[in-house]
């Protein structure tokens, strides 16, 4: 939900924003409305081998809870049962899943268009990174989520990235893995012999028209080196 007082990103930037949320924002690279321009999360696609290389842990798992406003800070945490490892340690029967955005303690309410959201019951495979808090984060944020969607035929792998908008490089080619469907049962396989360490051909994609891409032409406003970007929210 949207409340008036809703925080925005560089109001939490510019006023002593904490540490862990500066890292995520850097680490996910992307960005939420500059001066009106954009409408929505951005991204750079990695390939599912790049992905899988670089994640902690990869899990099949199902959202039995979700808990905002208690965390102390504008997380939204999701109880997340284990039901398979496909690549890394076994973190145990269960693990808590934050994703930053959420209504804090005080009410108010940080909200990241295009970010991953889950509810009771949704089962997804999840790339995860251990944020050495007692809690997981998912790794490459909205691109480490790829929920179980039953179709015809069987059950099929998707990422939600429909508030947000793919961003190319200058230079860098399309990857043809943005929105592209998954056989469930496939991609699990697959992940878990890649992060064995196995050579498998990624015969999963079920192929569908691919969404409008944005190429990067506006000017952004980097951060440190110029590798990153920094957001701020919909003023709407």
């Amino acid at each position: 939900m949207r409340t008036n007082n809703a925080l925005r990103a560089h109001t939490a930037l510019h006023h002593g924003a904490p540490t862990r949320v500066l890292a995520l924002i850097l680490t996910i690279l992307c960005l939420v409305t500059i001066a009106g321009t954009a409408r929505a999360t951005s991204y750079v696609m990695v390939t599912d081998e790049d992905l899988t290389a670089s994640a902690g842990r990869i899990v099949v798992g199902k959202v039995t809870g979700i808990d905002q406003g208690s965390n102390g800070g504008y997380h939204t945490d999701y109880a997340v049962r284990i039901q398979r490892v496909l690549k890394g340690e076994d973190p145990g029967p269960a693990v808590m899943l934050r994703v930053l955005g959420g209504e804090g303690l005080d009410g108010d309410e940080l909200e990241v268009i295009g970010a991953p959201r889950f509810t009771v019951g949704e089962e997804a495979i999840f790339f995860l990174d251990d944020a050495q808090d007692g809690t997981y984060q998912l790794h490459q944020y909205l691109l480490g989520a790829f929920r179980r969607v039953e179709q015809d035929g069987g059950a099929v792998a998707l990422r939600n990235l429909e508030e947000a908008e793919e961003v190319r490089l200058p230079g860098q080619r399309a990857r043809s893995e943005a929105n592209v469907a998954r056989d469930f049962e496939g991609f699990a396989e697959w992940l878990t012999a890649s992060g064995a360490g196995f050579e498998m051909e990624p015969e999963y994609f079920i192929r569908q028209p691919e969404a409008g891409v944005a190429r990067v032409e506006s000017a952004y406003t980097m951060i440190g080196n110029g590798t990153a970007r920094w957001f701020e929210f919909d003023r709407g």
